[in-house]
């Protein structure tokens, strides 16, 4: 049911080549997106303040409800690890991926003056845990040099 509800969502967001076949998509020989799609659902995470929040932080301590149990949380994306060489401080996360037919992949969002660019990394040629933040911080760092704000 919740795989059902997952393409039924895809498709009110107006994607057109995705679908899930297991809520992780670790374990999945159905799931397919595209770059497009993927910025599209990054696109309406990031107006979610909840889940903007939860995607950009780098490193937080939860709980469990009784405090007994302590889980300390880091996020996989290095553009986020201040102690990185991939670090960028406008960096507002999302979500790092990894499988073997998929490869290293970042999906990322960088605030660029008051918007918000959406960057899509699939199945890096290097192979390592941080291959995808190595392009998207190329991505990202020619974009805040070479792109300019215009409003129309």
């Amino acid at each position: 049911e919740f795989v059902a509800e997952m393409n039924s969502y895809a498709t009110k967001l107006g994607v057109k080549n995705t679908i899930y076949g297991d809520p992780a998509g670790l374990n999945d020989d159905v799931g397919r997106s595209t770059a497009f799609d993927l910025s599209i659902i990054a696109r309406r995470l990031l107006q979610d303040e909840f889940l903007s929040e939860v995607v950009s932080t780098a490193k937080t301590t939860i709980f469990s409800v009784d405090k007994t149990v302590k889980h300390d949380l880091v996020n996989s994306n290095r553009l986020l690890q201040k102690e990185t060489p991939y670090y960028l401080k406008n960096t507002l996360g999302i979500k790092t991926g990894y499988t073997l037919k998929a490869g290293y992949c970042l999906v990322a969002a960088y605030q660029f003056g008051d918007r918000e660019l959406v960057g899509v990394i699939l199945n890096t040629t290097e192979i390592s845990t941080s291959a995808s933040a190595k392009e998207m911080r190329k991505l990202f760092t020619w974009a805040e040099q070479n792109l300019e704000a215009v409003n129309y």
